[in-house]
């Protein structure tokens, strides 16, 4: 079985990024109080790990997999 080719430097940032469960909980609050706000159903907030700033020639390549976590609230 072929591993999966997953886009290094997104792998990079989830290392070194400082997500946590009281991070995570707060994520989920704010999400539910724009919802509120709103008066939506439900809502989402993805978390991508591919910097705006990145360069065409320096992004993921075909076939490449880049992760990606979704925070989603449904009422």
């Amino acid at each position: 079985m072929k591993s999966m080719s997953i886009y290094k430097p997104a792998l990079e940032r989830i290392h070194n990024a400082g997500l946590s469960g009281p991070g995570c909980a707060t994520l989920f609050e704010t999400i539910a109080a724009k919802m509120r706000e709103g008066g939506a159903a439900c809502a989402e907030f993805k978390m991508g790990y591919i910097d705006k700033d990145t360069p065409p020639d320096e992004l993921p390549k075909h076939g490449e997999y880049v992760p990606e976590i979704i925070f989603r609230l449904t009422s």
